[in-house]
């Protein structure tokens, strides 16, 4: 685990840092007024362009770049916080630190980051970027190492990187530099969050220079599960080396942390249809995760395993990086590496149905009781821990009782354990030259190669709970005639072991050549093209399943215990395997043209061709139909405006896409209860706008609005397999692509005040979400909401401070709905009141001191 004495015993590594000159208060007003004038129009982009050398008004791509200050007054509680804020993009990050969905340009995803690949200084952060349970921000985090980040939506990012149709978001990392900095800094939240951060970089000697820094971070998380929600952090270092005509990078990262997870929770409507809690359950603060069900002992045939909440997403990764940068003459050669070696755990309670009242599932569950114990009567819930005589009863709704917890509820949750292990190198190699020929042209030509070893392990179990912020576990058990207990449907509150299973091992080559032309024809018009040819390779094996009765093999059952249900069909691996191997052959092109009318005004259009492959997972799923799973073909084409004065900026863009023979794979209910596959096929067109718009400082008032207008709509749709689970035809077609918002909105006024040595900002955030449908069937709405953040930045010689308040109004939003029950629901609509909420009011101070 990274500790905090780690972190700032490397940063004492690279020696004394004397403190640097500061620039009088007046000309920081100054510069901050001259960069709010530019709104960053002059950043160099590095991101989808190969010559280094292009700034944001004269590209020919859709870009949101956020440097050091953007993001400190972002102050993401999670790093997908920050993705938020790029227009174009639509992120769920109501389930907590890790594993968010990313919605690019309404492209439909199943979730995570499918279409958009995460980066760090240009390369990813692990190949694959959409295996489920495996998430890609899990091995990236925020701190004062990150330089700036980089976000390009559509565009160039399908010739730069694999299955990239969405777009890029780059993290550009900090180097040592000539001169010596550093930073330490502490956070506080009022979710008991205590975070220290640390980073220093200088010279080691007149060609070698250093950069380490890191973070550790504690919290209960804002939905308190009542143990640690949040643990960990990072360590990373750059050492770079001058050489003649170029130089030598080598980097190292360690991240060991884990995040709680979140799903979605029971919700009530009031008389106005707005959300509500319901009796027990808080919607803004409560979880079903909790400390009760913590720790789980799970009956399988190859024995107990035992597996802990508190491990939640645990990503544990070591990477190590090396790169390159040199002149030859009249090309430049770059060439990045890296290895990654990283193990994530995805321990989580996931919904699986709705919760329903506890006499009614009692009423249910009684024919079933009656069948496997003759002489059942009658039901009794205990809760976990109490034996069958305990007087700790859970308390059944009626006439004149207002039940437990006051609503009488009772919910069958899923205890999910995923474990997977990657091993990836991942080298980029680039040759670029000058020229003239009817202008000036950039040439690149670019060799990719990725290998990665993929293994995942699934298992999926179900449990019973109360409906409570903090809520225990529930056992059922079968009483006679007599009051006599013989028999039980749990076991420590699992309903059933082995609910769903999935085991493979594969490994995925990536070879690409790509080449890319800037062409600079005249002082104002460029036109740049490239293109890639990418060949793909996965090979590997996935273990076939088999039921498995525990019965009379279940240790945790004594001599003269009681027999339960919860063993008898239990999903597992038979220990043969099936072999799966495609080979794919793909093409994308881009081609973009950006012109200056004036100093303030330039146009840009664009188009490109891009593709999106099957993933292991995908292949896993179905090893002996691997060879059907089509490529997904995407097609997208914009033009945008760009207005820079000196007091509005304007980034403003219309944007197409046509997306074919789309593959998603998820698990969802069957009619029967149990949790299957499902493999659908999806075609869609999305028609939108995007603007990023900024105004002022008027004597130090301003303000920033990010708006995204889109209308995503389902073409075709197709559930693979046997089972069409209830989808007749076309009866989606039409509909509205699920879970992706056609309005999303954010205002953020601001004011920024200089005062002798002082120097800061105010600011408020405001953001909305319109309507949507939790499903593709469009029968589950998810209303919209609207929140309201505020934030305080102070600095004061190398002193900072900054506050920051999130939801204010603590207004509950919600996400998703149900994915596993919602996925096919057909008939009349309604408004989803078993979803995942955003996390409710919060706030954190942060004091820093930079030197």
């Amino acid at each position: 685990m990274v500790s905090a004495a780690l972190c700032l015993g490397a940063l004492a590594a690279i020696g004394p840092v004397a403190a640097q000159s500061e620039p009088e208060i007046g000309a920081k007003e100054e510069n901050a007024a001259a960069d709010a004038g530019r709104a960053d129009f002059d950043t160099i982009i590095v991101t989808g362009s190969a010559s280094g050398t292009v700034t944001k008004f004269e590209s020919s791509i859709a870009i949101s770049n956020f440097g050091e200050t953007d993001i400190r007054e972002s102050a993401p509680l999670t790093i997908t916080d920050l993705y938020a804020e790029v227009p174009g993009f639509y992120v769920e990050t109501s389930g907590g630190e890790s594993a968010a969905n990313v919605f690019a340009r309404g492209i439909p995803a199943p979730g995570q980051f499918r279409f958009t690949k995460l980066q760090i200084d240009g390369l990813p952060t692990i190949e694959e970027s959409g295996i489920p349970f495996l998430p890609p921000e899990s091995y990236i985090k925020l701190d004062e190492t990150i330089q700036r980040v980089e976000a390009v939506r559509g565009g160039s990012s399908t010739i730069f990187a694999s299955n990239a149709a969405g777009g890029i978001i780059n993290h550009i990392t900090k180097k040592g530099g000539d001169f010596n900095e550093g930073y330490v800094g502490f956070e506080y939240g009022d979710f008991g969050r205590q975070r220290f951060d640390g980073f220093v970089a200088g010279p080691l000697t007149d060609r070698l220079s250093a950069s380490v820094g890191g973070f550790f971070r504690t919290d209960d998380g804002v939905r308190d599960p009542g143990f640690t929600a949040n643990e960990g952090g990072q360590l990373r270092s750059n050492f770079t080396y001058q050489i003649e005509d170029g130089e030598l990078n080598f980097s190292a990262h360690y991240v060991d942390d884990k995040n709680i997870f979140y799903l979605p929770i029971p919700l009530g409507l009031d008389d106005s249809n707005d959300f509500t809690s319901i009796p027990g359950f808080d919607a803004n603060d409560d979880t079903l995760t909790s400390a009760d069900v913590r720790r789980a002992r799970i009956v399988l045939p190859d024995g107990v395993r035992e597996k802990d909440l508190t491990d939640g997403i645990n990503t544990e990764s070591f990477s190590l990086g090396f790169s390159i940068d040199r002149d030859f003459g009249d090309w430049r050669l770059s060439n990045k590496s890296r290895y990654v070696d990283g193990d994530t755990i995805f321990n989580a309670i996931f919904s699986i149905t709705a919760p329903e009242d506890a006499n009614d599932f009692l009423a249910r569950e009684l024919i079933r009781a009656q069948n496997a114990f003759p002489g059942t009567e009658q039901l009794a819930l205990r809760f976990l821990g109490h034996g069958p005589g305990s007087d700790s009863t859970f308390g059944l709704a009626g006439p004149d009782s207002p039940g437990n917890n006051g609503n009488g509820l009772i919910i069958q949750s899923g205890w999910w354990n995923v474990e997977t292990s990657v091993e990836n190198f991942q080298n980029d190699l680039q040759l670029t030259t000058d020229f003239q020929a009817g202008g000036f042209h950039t040439l690149t030509l670019g060799g990719y190669y990725s290998f990665a070893n993929y293994k995942s392990e699934w298992n999926f179990n179900n449990i019973l709970q109360e409906v409570d912020g903090s809520p225990r576990g529930v056992d059922v058990f079968a009483v006679d005639g007599e009051g006599q207990v013989i028999g039980a449907l749990t076991q420590n509150s699992f309903s059933r072991f082995g609910d769903f299973y999935r085991n493979y091992d594969a490994d995925v080559r990536t070879l690409a050549v790509y080449a890319t032309n800037e062409w600079e024809i005249t002082d104002r018009l460029r036109l740049d093209f490239g293109a890639r040819y990418e060949e793909l390779r996965i090979e590997g094996d996935a273990e076939r399943l088999g039921t498995f009765d525990l019965s009379d093999t279940n240790p945790l059952i004594g001599p003269d215990g009681l027999p339960t249900l919860a063993d008898d069909a239990v999903t597992f691996g038979t220990g043969q395997f099936d072999p799966f191997k495609e080979t794919y052959d793909e093409f994308a092109w881009a081609v973009g043209l950006n012109y200056i009318f004036t100093d303030s005004i330039a146009v840009y259009a664009r188009a490109n061709d891009a593709f999106r492959t099957p993933d292991p997972n995908d292949l896993a799923a179905n090893p002996a139909g691997a060879g059907d799973l089509p490529v997904n073909d995407i097609f997208q084409a914009e033009l945008g405006l760009k207005f820079n004065s000196e007091y509005v900026r304007a980034f403003i863009t219309g944007f197409y896409s046509d997306f074919t023979d789309q593959i998603f794979s998820d698990p969802v209910q069957d009619e029967n209860g149990n949790v299957v596959e499902a493999q659908t096929l999806l075609e869609s067109e999305t028609l939108g706008l995007e603007a990023e718009i900024g105004i002022g400082p008027f004597y130090g008032f301003g303000a920033n609005i990010n708006l995204t207008l889109q209308d995503p709509e389902i073409e075709g749709f197709e559930v693979l397999g046997d089972n069409d689970f209830g989808v007749v035809g076309d009866e989606f077609v039409g509909n509205e692509i699920q879970r992706i918002a056609g309005t999303i909105l954010r205002v953020e006024p601001r004011y920024d005040f200089f005062y002798n040595d002082f120097a800061g900002a105010v600011f408020l955030k405001i953001y909305h979400v319109d309507d949507r449908f939790a499903n593709n069937g469009n029968t589950v709405v998810l209303p919209s909401y609207t929140t309201v953040g505020a934030g305080f930045t102070l600095d004061w010689k190398n002193y900072e401070l900054t506050i920051t308040g999130d939801n204010l109004t603590n207004t509950i939003g919600v996400t998703e709905g149900n994915p596993r029950t919602d996925a096919f629901a057909t008939g009349q609509s309604s408004i989803a009141t078993f979803a995942r909420p955003i996390v409710g009011r919060n706030f954190r101070v942060k004091f820093g001191y930079r030197f």
